[in-house]
């Protein structure tokens, strides 16, 4: 046992990875609205504690602060 809370569960889907693996394209990025690919973000979510999410707002606030000195 890692005496480790479990932080998600990735779906197996077969379908998607086979496909994105044929298609040579990650299925983040050919499939996003799966349940892989949401479960995948859902954890990945918890391991960064948010900080993607984060940077993504201070982008946008950033971005709209420079449009308005235009």
């Amino acid at each position: 046992s890692l005496r480790k809370p479990i932080l998600g569960v990735i779906p197996q889907d077969d379908i998607t990875t086979s496909a994105a693996l044929k298609r040579s394209e990650p299925f983040m990025i050919s499939a996003p609205q799966t349940p892989i690919a949401n479960a995948y973000t859902e954890v990945l979510r918890k391991l960064t504690g948010g900080i993607l999410q984060n940077l993504k707002n201070l982008n946008r606030t950033q971005k709209s602060a420079f449009d308005k000195t235009e």
